[in-house]
């Protein structure tokens, strides 16, 4: 698993820039996580998250509902 997540940072700025060693200690320490469509990953301003996500594949929408409504703004592409 460590080799595929050395892959997905090689294509993500910033992590693209980093030394080869870099990738394989910063890849050592991620925790792959899968969503299901329509699962609210994270809430802005949420005090609790402090993580850093990279779409390894699909899509994620993002969306603001600060007038009670659901509305997409924005969708983010592996």
């Amino acid at each position: 698993m460590e080799q595929s997540l050395v892959m997905l940072l090689r294509r993500v700025i910033p992590f693209r820039f980093l030394a080869l060693e870099q990738k394989q200690a910063l890849a050592r320490r991620l925790e792959k996580m899968t969503f299901h469509s329509g699962q609210i990953i994270i809430h802005q301003d949420d005090p609790q998250d402090r993580a850093v996500y990279l779409i390894e594949s699909g899509s994620v929408d993002v969306c603001d509902n600060r007038r009670g409504t659901m509305v997409r703004v924005s969708t983010i592409y592996s």
